[in-house]
């Protein structure tokens, strides 16, 4: 399918939305402390919200990870293991996802147009991980009675 020239050009235009957003964004902030992740965690979720006159545009983890100007691979390595940072980080990611999950769960009850959207940026696992099912994770057991086959057990090797 097509795009008319009209719907193209609105999505280009958010692109270059989008990128200028970026450059707004400035420097990327000093991260020292888990005090100081939390503090640019909230200024980027704050910079998102004040976007479009006010609608905002959704905090992605990708975006957020641009402005803190860490990579997937540095966070993890700062995430892993038992230490207070580490903990710490962990702890601020779980907020910034509660962020992001209640953004979306807002943006699609309030706003009609975009509730499959964001019905599928919920079922990511970085934006909640909500499925369709439920599911279901407990242990299954399978018993076959084998009286009565000739050679019993043995039957099965």
């Amino acid at each position: 399918m097509r795009h008319g020239r009209r719907e193209l050009s609105d999505s280009m235009s958010e692109i270059v939305n989008d990128k200028q957003f970026m450059k707004r964004l400035g420097k990327h902030p000093k991260l020292e402390t888990v005090e100081d992740y939390r503090k640019a965690v909230k200024a980027y979720h704050t910079l998102c919200e004040q976007e479009r006159d006010g609608e905002g545009i959704f905090p992605d983890l990708a975006g957020l990870r641009l402005y803190l100007g860490k990579s997937k691979g540095e966070l993890k390595l700062l995430m892993d293991g038992d230490g207070d940072f580490a903990m710490g980080l962990r702890d601020v990611f779980d907020e910034a996802q509660d962020m992001r999950e209640s953004w979306l769960a807002r943006k699609m009850c309030s706003d009609n147009r975009r509730a499959i959207g964001c019905m599928n940026a919920l079922k990511q696992q970085e934006n909640g991980g909500y499925t369709d099912k439920p599911v279901d994770s407990s242990e299954k057991t399978l018993t076959i009675n084998v009286s009565g086959i000739k050679g019993g057990a043995k039957a099965f090797k």
